[in-house]
C-alpha cells in the first residue's frame, strides 16, 4: 500500500500535466512552445560564443506536427517533443506508483531521446534516427537547443524527481 504522503506527491505530479496540455488533447498551447524555446535555445555568437537567443521564440510556427521552429534546413518539432516527453513521464509515474525503481538518470535519458527524435528535414519528414547531439547541444548550424534545459523544464514542472529514486 502506498503511503498518503507519497500518494499526494503522485497526485500533485499528475495535476501538473495540465500546465503543458490543458485540454488533454495533445495540443500544446503556443505560449508553452515559446516558453520552452525561450529557455533552451542558444546562438553561437562569432565573438562571444554561446549566448541565449530568447527572441527565437518569436519564430515558432504552426505545422502538421504542431508547433515547430525552423532552424536552417531542419525543424525542431516542439509540440511533438513535449507530447512524447509527457507520455514518457506518465509511464514513469505509473511504474513508480506500482512500486518499480526508477532513477533520475533513466528518466533524463528517456526524455532526451524523445527530444532528439523530434526533428524533421526540409520536406517535413521526421528523421528515423535520433538527431545528433554534442554534449547537451542539438546543433542546427549556429543555433542549438540545449536538450538538458528543454527536458529539465518539463521534468521539473511535473515534479517527477520528487517521486523517483
Amino acid at each position: 500500500m502506498i503511503n498518503t504522503d507519497f500518494s499526494d506527491k503522485i497526485n500533485e505530479c499528475n495535476k501538473k500535466f495540465d500546465i503543458f496540455n490543458p485540454s488533454d488533447n495533445q495540443i500544446i498551447p503556443l505560449s508553452v512552445a515559446q516558453h520552452m524555446i525561450k529557455h533552451s535555445i542558444w546562438w553561437d555568437h562569432p565573438s562571444a560564443g554561446m549566448v541565449r537567443a530568447p527572441k527565437h521564440a518569436n519564430r515558432v510556427s504552426d505545422s502538421i506536427n504542431g508547433w515547430e521552429i525552423s532552424l536552417g534546413a531542419n525543424s525542431f518539432l516542439i509540440s511533438l517533443s513535449i507530447n512524447r516527453c509527457l507520455i514518457s513521464l506518465r509511464k514513469f509515474i505509473e511504474k513508480i506508483e506500482s512500486g518499480d525503481f526508477v532513477t533520475k538518470s533513466v528518466i533524463d535519458e528517456k526524455l532526451i531521446h524523445q527530444v532528439v527524435c523530434s526533428v524533421a528535414n526540409y520536406n517535413g519528414d521526421i528523421y528515423q534516427s535520433p538527431y545528433k547531439t554534442i554534449g547537451p547541444w542539438m546543433e542546427f548550424g549556429t543555433t542549438s537547443i540545449n536538450v538538458n534545459e528543454f527536458t529539465g523544464i518539463i521534468a521539473n514542472t511535473i515534479g517527477i524527481y520528487k517521486i523517483c529514486a
